[in-house]
């Protein structure tokens, strides 16, 4: 009778084995199984996404008071003309007016940049950039530039823009 009881237990110890062999392979192909030591986490197939760094417009700390403008006029008018055709000189001779006070601030001959003071200004600054001729004046640009901003663009010029 001992021999059909432990042929018993076998078939008993066999059945269980059976029954949770689907989990013992689970657990075991995640690692953490019974039978093996625990595998360290795949390699993940995917190549890592590249991201650009969105560059946020540079806010500068708000000017008051002084503001020192310089700035670039690009080479050429809208209509793809140079500012000035006398002889070799093509630069245009700009100037800067405060659209809030009607004054014109130097004029930089034969340049395409130029550097301007402004004094007693805060928040925003009303103003057009020119180039002088002898007949009649061209607008490079115009329009408002914020203070607490950095750089401000004026028609066919970029303004940058700090305190002083």
């Amino acid at each position: 009778m001992t021999g059909m009881r432990s042929q018993g237990a076998v078939l008993l110890i066999a059945v269980l084995a059976m029954a949770s062999a689907p989990q013992i392979e689970a657990a075991d192909k995640q690692g953490g199984g019974v039978f093996s030591a625990p595998r360290p986490p795949a390699a993940s197939s995917k190549k890592p996404v590249a991201r650009k760094r969105q560059l946020a417009p540079r806010k500068a700390a708000s000017i008051s008071g002084c503001v020192a403008i310089s700035a670039s006029v690009r080479r050429t008018k809208k209509n793809g003309k140079p500012w000035d055709v006398e002889g070799k000189r093509v630069a245009p001779d700009i100037y800067l007016r405060d659209v809030e006070t009607n004054k014109n601030l130097q004029t930089c001959r034969d340049s395409f940049s130029c550097r301007w003071t402004l004094k007693g200004k805060s928040g925003k600054v009303s103003l057009k950039i020119m180039d002088r001729d002898l007949v009649q004046h061209d607008l490079i640009g115009s329009g408002t530039c914020s203070l607490s901003e950095s750089s401000c663009r004026l028609g066919r010029a970029t303004l940058r823009l700090r305190g002083c």
